[in-house]
């Protein structure tokens, strides 16, 4: 009878460990074919998504086409390379084509969408007297985007390698980045859903521009870099001649700088601050400056006539102190400069402000 329950109890002890492996084994399994149908289910809702934008886009009498789509990227992510993709819309007097674009998801992270173009970029525009007309390579060129309840909320850039030339109304440009960085995200309170609250950073570096124009400062701007935020309406109104700038100037509320950094032909600037346009489109609002080599800055300002001449020797006597003053052993001033009703203000220690000159419209009327 011993032996009888002992070798039962053998059986058994076996049987529960051959369980106990198989189940494991089970479950990975099980994973992995759940994993291999969500993969297939993502990859059928883009080939299904780029057919309904194709629709979408001919209601409204424009025309999205590409030569061919393949999808693939398993098990790590769903890729759709369109080959030879091209975007017509007349009523926005656009047109874009290009070598290829990847749109790239991650199965286990469906909002987060990434676009790689890759290849030569041709971009037309011709509306409302304009003709612009570009194409473009980079090295990388991705555009990323988290995707919301209600649209995106964060768009990101990243370049590197940039080199494109086009016309810009007759004027010829040719444009090199070595490499660039931005992102556009809801801030994290939101409280009107309207306009939403936008925070902004971007780095450029190394930016070479050339052709039919002349910079004041050189053609070769080494760093912009800018934090920011500004307010933007959730659902802009559609219509031909909206634009990004007329959708933001309808809120009637400032962008705040938080941190502006530009080195461009020996000139360095740092600023904060907030900036609007009044309603003749002129800038509003007060800046925060550290100004690096303002002898050069100045200098520039006055040969583009951008100070009255009666004002210039009080304004240059007035930095000259302030570098003097300032123990920065590169010379650097610390200044305030003031936007009211057309005209700019340099503010010193509190004292009665210099006008700098008369400030014009920026850009043209609001449009309705």
């Amino acid at each position: 009878m011993r032996n009888l329950l002992a070798d039962i109890w053998m059986r058994l002890r076996a049987g529960l460990t051959a369980v106990w492996v198989f189940v494991p084994i089970a479950l990975i399994a099980l994973l992995l074919a759940g994993y291999t149908w969500w993969w297939q289910q993502v990859a059928d809702g883009v080939r299904s998504s780029a057919g309904q934008f194709q629709i979408d886009q001919r209601a409204q009498g424009r025309e999205a086409l590409w030569d061919d789509l393949d999808v693939s990227g398993f098990p790590y992510r769903v890729e759709a390379q369109f080959d030879a993709p091209r975007i017509t819309a007349p009523d926005r007097g656009f047109a874009w084509d290009g070598k290829s674009v990847v749109l790239d998801v991650q199965p286990l992270r469906p909002r987060h969408i990434g676009l790689n173009f890759q290849g030569h970029q041709h971009l037309l525009y011709a509306k409302d007297g304009r003709l612009i007309e570009g194409g473009a390579d980079a090295t990388k060129a991705l555009v990323s985007i988290v995707a919301g309840p209600s649209g995106a909320e964060e768009v990101g850039l990243a370049i590197e390698g940039l080199s494109g030339q086009g016309d810009w109304d007759a004027r010829h440009i040719e444009l090199v980045v070595q490499n660039a960085t931005a992102t556009a995200r809801l801030a994290d309170e939101v409280v009107d859903a309207a306009t939403p609250p936008i925070a902004l950073t971007a780095t450029l570096n190394n930016i070479a521009l050339r052709g039919d124009l002349a910079l004041p400062l050189g053609p070769t701007i080494t760093l912009v870099d800018l934090q920011a935020r500004f307010k933007f309406p959730g659902t802009p109104a559609e219509g031909a001649s909206t634009t990004l700038l007329a959708a933001w100037r309808a809120t009637h509320t400032p962008i705040e700088i938080l941190n502006f950094n530009l080195d461009w032909g020996g000139v360095t600037l740092v600023a904060r601050g907030e900036l609007k346009l009044d309603a003749l489109a002129r800038p509003e609002g007060r800046l925060q400056l550290k100004i690096g080599n303002h002898r050069r800055l100045l200098e520039v300002l006055i040969a583009e006539g951008w100070i009255n001449p009666e004002a210039q020797t009080g304004i240059a006597a007035a930095l000259n102190t302030l570098a003097f003053m300032s123990g920065d052993p590169e010379r650097r001033v610390d200044v305030a400069v003031r936007f009211v009703d057309g005209s700019a203000y340099l503010e010193f220690f509190g004292l009665v402000p210099i006008r700098v000159g008369q400030v014009g419209p920026l850009f043209g009327p609001i449009q309705h």
